[in-house]
C-alpha cells in the first residue's frame, strides 16, 4: 500500500540529496533564500490550486508545474530506489522518476477537498551541512496543537529545490525508500515489476479523486 500522507500543507508533496554551493570561498548558502520558496510554494498552491475557482483537470496541471518547479524529483527517486536504483536499467530508472513524481502528484491530489482553510505558517530555517537547509514550517489547527511539517532543501545552481517532507517527524522518502526496499526484496522482484505497481496505483488515485 502507499503510505498515507495527511493533508497537512496547501500544496502536496515528497524527498533526499547532497549539494554544495561555491563562492570565492565555500560561503553559507542564503538560508533566508529557503525559507522564502516554502514560502511561496505555501502561498502558491492555496491561491492557484486549492483555492482555484477551476476544473479538477486544471487543478492537477497546476500542481504538476509547482512541483516540477521546485522539487528535485530525480534525487529523490535516486534516494529512494537506495542500492537498486545502481543495477536497474536505465530505461526503468526513467520510468521510475516519472511513475514516482506521478503517483507523488495523485497522491496530494486526493487531499484537495480535505482543505478547510488551514494557515501554514513557516517559522525557521537552518544550515543543514555546506549546501542544505531545514526549514519548518506549522499547519494550524482547530482545538489541537500546530502540526508541525519540516521541509529539506538543496541548492541546485542558484535555486533551492525540495528533497524531503518530514510531517510529525515522518520523512516521506525515508517512508518511501523503505516500502520500496522490501518490495524489490521480494523473490523475482524487479524495478520494472515495482513501476507497473506504482502505475497502477496512481490510476486507482486518480479514479478515486475525481469522484
Amino acid at each position: 500500500m502507499t503510505p498515507r500522507i495527511p493533508f497537512t500543507i496547501p500544496v502536496f508533496g515528497l524527498f533526499l540529496a547532497i549539494g554544495l554551493v561555491f563562492s570565492q570561498a565555500q560561503a553559507a548558502p542564503d538560508i533566508e533564500g529557503a525559507r522564502k520558496v516554502v514560502q511561496k510554494i505555501a502561498d502558491t498552491g492555496i491561491s492557484e490550486v486549492v483555492g482555484a475557482d477551476v476544473s479538477y483537470d486544471e487543478k492537477i496541471e497546476r500542481f504538476r508545474k509547482l512541483f516540477d518547479t521546485w522539487f528535485d524529483m530525480p534525487a529523490v527517486s535516486r534516494f529512494v530506489l537506495g542500492r537498486f536504483w545502481r543495477t536497474a536499467p536505465e530505461e526503468e530508472q526513467k520510468r521510475f522518476i516519472e511513475y514516482f513524481r506521478e503517483l507523488n502528484i495523485y497522491t496530494w491530489a486526493q487531499r484537495f477537498n480535505e482543505y478547510n482553510g488551514q494557515k501554514l505558517v513557516v517559522t525557521t530555517a537552518t544550515a543543514d551541512g555546506d549546501g542544505g537547509a531545514f526549514v519548518e514550517s506549522q499547519i494550524e489547527r482547530e482545538a489541537a496543537k500546530p502540526m508541525i511539517v519540516l521541509w529539506r532543501l538543496r541548492l541546485r545552481g542558484s535555486e533551492w529545490k525540495v528533497v524531503d517532507l518530514s510531517i510529525e517527524g515522518v520523512s516521506m522518502a525515508i517512508t518511501f525508500r523503505s516500502e520500496y526496499a522490501a518490495k524489490l526484496s521480494e523473490p523475482g522482484a524487479s524495478l520494472a515489476s515495482l513501476n507497473a505497481l506504482i502505475a497502477a496505483q496512481t490510476h486507482q488515485l486518480s479514479s478515486q479523486t475525481r469522484r
